[in-house]
């Protein structure tokens, strides 16, 4: 994770172009991917200053589907500020990944190599919110007996969001793998997260 999160800082900045989307300064990178071994997904970086208990809370506020401020707000003081009504978030990943898991469980075990398996995130016609979903689906796929996950974002802010998006991403997956072990798949490894950006951007304050 920590050489795949450099790479793509230093790609950003040194190829990508400067752009102003809601009047906020950004340089970004349309249509790019990375790829990180699910295995190796916390960055470790010092100078990044992660918060792995918020990080862990929020893995756990998404599998259980939750989208309530009052679980996830003491971990994090600014998360609070994208909620519409100070009660739940619009755009929280945890309910739409609890009511299609089943789905995507189901999917597999009816054809272990399907390229059916979506999960969608994005919203329909979202109304007016400050918590526009940054993901818009993901999928799962098996192949040879590995579990690997590619994600479609609108948007990664890869200072503030890639490295918590990636451990989330990597604990939905395994999620879904340790269903499937339950069902009858008990050889499935976690494999490859593939995660695909309409704008991979930088925001100018965090630029230096």
């Amino acid at each position: 994770m920590n050489k795949v999160w450099q790479e793509m800082l230093l790609h950003v900045m040194q190829k990508g172009r400067e752009s102003a989307p809601r009047n906020m300064k950004i340089v970004e990178s349309l249509n790019h991917t990375i790829q990180i071994n699910m295995k190796k997904p916390i960055l470790t970086i010092r100078n990044r200053k992660m918060g792995y208990r918020f990080m862990i809370a929020e893995a756990i506020w998404i599998l259980q589907g939750d989208n309530k401020v009052d679980t996830i707000k003491s971990y994090s003081k600014e998360i609070s500020r994208f909620s519409d009504d100070g009660i739940t978030f619009f755009g929280a990943y945890g309910p739409k990944f609890v009511d299609q898991s089943a789905y995507i469980c189901s999917c597999l075990l009816n054809d272990d190599v399907s390229r059916q398996a979506v999960l969608n995130i994005w919203r329909e016609n979202p109304m007016p919110t400050k918590d526009v979903p940054c993901t818009l689906n993901i999928q799962f796929f098996i192949r040879e007996n590995t579990m690997n996950t590619v994600v479609n974002m609108r948007s990664s802010d890869c200072w503030l969001g890639v490295p918590y998006d990636v451990f989330n991403f990597t604990m939905m997956t395994a999620s879904i793998m340790l269903r499937l072990r339950s069902l009858g798949m008990r050889d499935l490894q976690i494999g490859t997260l593939y995660m695909n950006a309409g704008s991979r951007h930088i925001y100018e304050r965090n630029w230096e």
